[in-house]
């Protein structure tokens, strides 16, 4: 059996206080007979709740994050996507194909289908409502190898403003 628990609501359900960044706060399971129910409490009204609990933790609400501003609009992604097709060197293939998983992320490209050719994988993406086909070479990158391109690909593409 899969038990499903709601996230934290944001706010307190005694006084209805909105739960702040670095707060913390009680979450408390409730029987409600063919299911469990998530509340949360403030520190202050933990003590107050008349429910019996089936079971509670601490937490604490995390800091939000800033969104990163980016210089870069999806045309200028598609351009560099569109630049790299040609490039045979080991980095800018594997830029291409980190910018075709990011642009599908992005909805500009869709995962068509993938080739096998001469023990090589090629995802071939398309741009929604056209016709022309790209052939991305998936180079089987390790996932520390992906974690260190996407933080050099950010570095180059985004900035906060």
């Amino acid at each position: 059996m899969e038990w499903k628990i709601s996230r934290a609501h944001g706010k307190c359900m005694v006084c209805q206080t909105v739960l702040e960044e670095n707060q913390f706060y009680y979450s408390a399971l409730t029987d409600a007979g063919v299911e469990f129910v998530r509340k949360d409490f403030c520190l202050a009204c933990w003590g107050k709740r008349t429910e019996e609990v089936f079971s509670f933790w601490k937490s604490r609400v995390p800091p939000r994050e800033k969104e990163a501003q980016t210089f870069v609009d999806d045309e200028a992604l598609m351009e560099f996507f569109h630049r790299l097709e040609p490039e045979q060197e080991a980095s800018k293939v594997h830029f291409r194909y980190l910018l075709g998983l990011m642009l599908m992320r992005k909805k500009r490209l869709k995962f068509e289908d993938l080739e096998r050719e001469e023990g090589r994988e090629y995802l071939i993406l398309r741009q929604p409502g056209e016709e022309v086909r790209y052939r991305v070479l998936d180079p089987k990158l390790s996932q520390d190898k992906l974690d260190q391109l996407k933080e050099e690909l950010n570095q180059i593409l985004y900035q906060e403003v």
